[in-house]
């Protein structure tokens, strides 16, 4: 008989001094993944600024999103913009995976 076992790789990041663990992998993460990096300039920043807040909710969860950054009508968006990178980073999704050269 065949068995299969599954674990999710458990990750975390360090933000701002405080270690955060990150949520696994998911469709809705993968989306919100999809919306920032396909990001064009002609869209409308406060689309991009709601996506990558978004994004950094599913990665974090609600309370650590709002422990990081506030709520999305007053968070720093440079810090917001800068944050969603480092994450897509941590994901290894998009535009920050592809290979070397």
């Amino acid at each position: 008989m065949n068995e299969f076992n599954y674990k999710p790789e458990k990750k975390s990041a360090k933000i701002c001094g405080d270690v955060y663990e990150l949520n696994p992998s998911s469709l809705k993460l993968v989306r919100t993944c999809q919306a920032i990096s396909g990001y064009d300039e002609t869209k409308d920043v406060l689309k991009l600024a709601k996506d990558e807040y978004e994004f950094v909710q599913c990665a974090l969860g609600d309370a650590n999103c709002k422990k990081v950054l506030g709520d999305l009508e007053s968070c720093d968006i440079n810090k917001l913009g800068t944050l969603s990178e480092f994450l897509l980073g941590e994901y290894n999704i998009g535009e920050y995976n592809e290979p070397a050269d």
